[in-house]
């Protein structure tokens, strides 16, 4: 009779370490960003309206000044709302492109055998290097996955601008680089950032706020799903092919 396990151990040969990578990024996906997530931005809206309903009795038997006070405590309920969501957003799409950078360079590890790994890959920014490595060391042409790509590399620039600057689109100038302009206000913010990615920026001037909106995060995860399964399954196929080689 055969050891169980001397079975376990020769059905090894047979694990997909890539595609258990890639179902542990799909799951982290939701258990660690989208879903606390919404059970973040869901208790805020809930404890708002719970505020409001222990108003509502009074608003509706009151009148003049107490009627005022009762309305500005209604909107003091709802005041940080909106920024609160702003940055659970912003930091789920931090945590994301973390995910997504970690699970790209765990596969690379995971990769050695197959092709070892030359030194620095070229490309602006982590992804482009990844990408690249990917294409030098297995040959994978991205083509087909050109979209997810761009897509991904504006949302690593915003994470960028959210780490390095607290979230702020726009950041002021140094002194010396500050000027007036012709309209005669004063010049002293550096607008780059607003101007190349409007639709992640509400507000202008000093008030401008990098936003990441559901929709932008719900295309990121959708995206790198996508990507990350690809890749896991070409290598998992070239491993294969390796060993048959060997």
């Amino acid at each position: 009779m055969d050891s169980p396990n001397l079975e376990k151990f020769s059905s090894w040969s047979d694990w997909d370490s890539f595609h258990r990578i890639y179902e542990r990024f799909n799951e982290e996906a939701h258990t660690l960003i989208l879903w606390p997530l919404d059970a973040a931005i869901t208790h805020l809206t809930e404890e708002a309206k719970a505020e409001d309903e222990k108003l509502e009795p009074r608003l509706s038997s009151v009148t003049g000044e107490e009627r005022e006070w009762l309305g500005e405590q209604q909107e003091r309920n709802w005041q940080y709302v909106p920024d609160q969501e702003r940055f659970l957003r912003n930091m789920a799409l931090v945590g994301l492109l973390s995910r997504l950078i970690y699970t790209l360079r765990d596969m690379s590890r995971q990769s050695e055998l197959i092709a070892p790994r030359r030194g620095r890959y070229e490309g602006s920014g982590e992804l482009a290097q990844l990408w690249e490595e990917f294409r030098v060391r297995f040959g994978l042409d991205f083509s087909p996955y050109d979209q997810h790509i761009a897509f991904l590399d504006r949302l690593r620039l915003v994470r960028n601008q959210i780490v390095h600057d607290g979230g702020e689109a726009n950041t002021p100038k140094p002194l010396a680089q500050c000027s007036i302009k012709p309209d005669g206000t004063f010049d002293m913010y550096d607008t780059a950032f607003s101007d190349r990615f409007p639709e992640f920026v509400e507000g202008s001037s000093f008030s401008a706020q990098v936003v990441v909106k559901q929709e932008h995060l719900d295309q990121g995860i959708e995206y790198s799903i996508e990507i990350v399964r690809w890749i896991s399954e070409q290598l998992r196929a070239k491993e294969i092919e390796s060993e048959r080689q060997s």
